[in-house]
């Protein structure tokens, strides 16, 4: 009787076992996908967004000065009046904007790849000021002026652009952390801060 007992037990327990490892499958058998899906069709695996990393502007190797000799082989007879850097999809970006006497030119570079990704062009103008990139400073020591600022204490700088108003080369540097942004605006020339704008 003992030994009925204990080979009824042992049944049991290798069926409960086989039915725990058929729930891991569906109706058709196939295993239910994770959260990592692959999509066949692309021929490449899903990523969840939260695996994207977060761009970093300091770690941006391509210089202000070879983006606009992309954007002058564009346009040879153009003169810059304006450079953005900025992310677009966690990916940095180089938005170079200049004009000839008849129309005015945008063009979107891939910072890490220095791939031209959009031009644009616009027939209606407004006569802006020149960057004269032989008087500028580089992007990294402005930024370094505009973070010695009080106020961008444990902020992060996201992004910079660079204008001619007045006869003045400034940059504007976009510091950002949480709920905090402030704007910080440098004499592209000098070094020297102009204007500080907080926005919490």
């Amino acid at each position: 009787m003992l030994k009925k007992l204990i080979f009824t037990g042992s049944t049991l327990l290798l069926l409960t076992a086989c039915n725990n490892s058929e729930q891991s499958t569906n109706n058709s058998g196939t295993v239910q996908p994770t959260k990592e899906e692959v999509n066949m069709e692309a021929g490449k695996v899903e990523e969840s967004p939260t695996s994207e990393k977060s761009a970093d502007i300091t770690k941006v190797t391509m210089s202000l000065q070879d983006a606009a000799n992309i954007f002058q082989e564009s346009y040879p007879e153009a003169a810059i009046h304006s450079v953005d850097l900025d992310t677009s999809f966690g990916k940095y970006e180089y938005e170079v904007t200049g004009q000839d006497a008849s129309k005015e030119y945008e063009l979107t570079i891939d910072a890490e790849t220095k791939k031209v990704l959009k031009e644009e062009t616009d027939t209606e103008t407004e006569r802006e000021g020149t960057l004269d990139f032989s008087i500028i400073i580089e992007p990294s020591a402005a930024i370094k002026s505009a973070s010695s600022v009080r106020e961008t204490n444990e902020l992060l700088p996201e992004s910079w652009s660079l204008d001619e108003e007045n006869g003045i080369h400034i940059y504007t540097v976009n510091f950002e952390k949480g709920g905090s942004e402030v704007e910080v605006e440098v004499n592209a020339e000098s070094g020297e801060i102009l204007n500080v704008e907080i926005d919490d």
